[in-house]
């Protein structure tokens, strides 16, 4: 379970959503990296090619990652497109997002052994390796590889 350090994305963030329905005029996705977040991926925004059918391009239960074109943070709504994200976009946010909750796990694993609460693990491991280097994975590696100071760097305390 990946926790989330915002409560809303930011207007052109990449994101990744999990289809959870879909409807003639569009689908409702849940955004992963914002623990299950409902956003709107309207008709228009699905795909640049013509389609018969919007079950012809996603399907339920099918990972995306959507770019965010409209935030509204009073209603707490998003819409976000399909069509916008590039495939290299799409390559490498993928990428990021498999390093991500990997590297999450094992602090997750880590911060139970400490007897540590998963909040406790994010405040101070995650988002300090994120600070610093974005990738936590890149982070926890050049620990092993090149010592702790890689996480004392970052702010991270000295009993992890």
């Amino acid at each position: 379970m990946v926790l989330p350090r915002k409560q809303l994305p930011d207007v052109g963030e990449l994101v990744i959503g999990t289809v959870r329905e879909i409807h003639d005029f569009g689908a409702y996705l849940g955004l992963d990296e914002y623990g299950g977040l409902r956003a709107f991926l309207p008709w228009s925004e699905v795909s640049s090619r013509w389609f018969r059918d919007i079950r012809e391009v996603i399907r339920e239960g099918q990972k995306v990652v959507v770019k965010t074109i409209r935030v509204d943070r009073v209603k707490r709504t998003v819409d976000v497109s399909l069509k916008r994200v590039s495939d290299v976009e799409k390559q490498r946010k993928i990428l990021w997002w498999k390093r991500f909750s990997k590297a999450c796990k094992i602090v997750e694993i880590v911060a139970e052994k400490l007897g540590k609460s998963i909040e406790e693990a994010y405040r101070e491991v995650v988002w300090p390796l994120m600070d610093k280097y974005y990738d936590v994975m890149y982070a926890l590696e050049e620990a092993i590889v090149s010592g702790s100071q890689v996480l004392r760097d970052a702010g991270v305390p000295e009993y992890w």
